[in-house]
């Protein structure tokens, strides 16, 4: 009986010898081809080797050119632009308040105006009168921008205190607002264009309340239509509101 085994490649019954790796039979012609194949196999592992070697080297000696560093750059020039957008934006806020300030303050320096005019029209006054003026006097100094913002220090980090809840009617939402008033207690007023509302922001307990405008949309006295702009007159202790749609 031949004992001789089949080669794996050519199916035929040959002397073979077996393959240490794959552990197939193969017949001699076809164990020169498997080695051949093998070791050009050993010759792509070495090219893709130097091929590895070269890149490494290359990202080694110019690693601005990796991509990795790449996304850092372009994540660098995304954030500047953003904190440029952001810092502009406070620019602007910072421009509005200091306008909406001058402008109480000039309200209020006529009202002095005319209470010492008056004063010295009835010419009846007092050492109390006087005084009286005097402290109105210094709290209208006080109360100049230059005092105002010495006192005044940037928080970079934020709160947000109502919005980011997407566009809506509840106390953490807002639709289209437009105005915007800071008060000397930290307190800030919104004029929330598209709820037909102004809402307030305290500083002590950080909520929001509605403070006008409570009963919708409308023209009667406890109702607004599509407020833009607030300012508060803490002299007489009401709201000055730009109610575009009452006109």
């Amino acid at each position: 009986m031949d004992s001789r085994l089949h080669c794996v490649e050519c199916r035929k019954q040959r002397a073979t010898s077996k393959c240490a790796g794959c552990l197939q039979d193969l017949c001699y012609n076809h164990l020169t081809d498997h080695c051949e194949q093998l070791s050009k196999e050993l010759d792509e592992i070495e090219i893709n080797r130097n091929l590895f070697r070269q890149t490494l080297t290359e990202q080694t000696n110019h690693p601005k050119n990796d991509s990795l560093m790449e996304e850092i750059n372009k994540w660098k020039e995304d954030s500047i632009i953003k904190i440029q957008q952001i810092a502009e934006e406070c620019k602007q806020l910072l421009i509005q308040y200091t306008n909406k300030y001058f402008n109480q303050l000039e309200i209020d320096l006529a009202k002095l105006t005319d209470q010492l005019r008056q004063t010295r029209q009835e010419n009846d006054f007092n050492e109390i009168d006087l005084n009286q003026l005097k402290e109105k006097l210094t709290q209208l100094k006080k109360k100049t921008l230059i005092n105002h913002l010495s006192n005044t220090k940037w928080i970079q980090n934020d709160i947000t205190i109502t919005d980011g809840n997407g566009h809506g009617s509840q106390l953490n939402q807002l639709f289209h607002p437009c105005g915007i008033y800071v008060d000397d207690d930290q307190s800030i007023y919104i004029a929330d264009c598209s709820n037909h509302c102004i809402v307030q922001w305290n500083y002590e307990d950080k909520k929001c309340h509605i403070i006008a405008g409570e009963n919708g949309q409308g023209d009667r006295i406890d109702q607004l239509n599509s407020p833009t702009d607030v300012i508060v007159d803490k002299k007489n202790d009401s709201l000055i509101i730009c109610d575009q749609g009452n006109r």
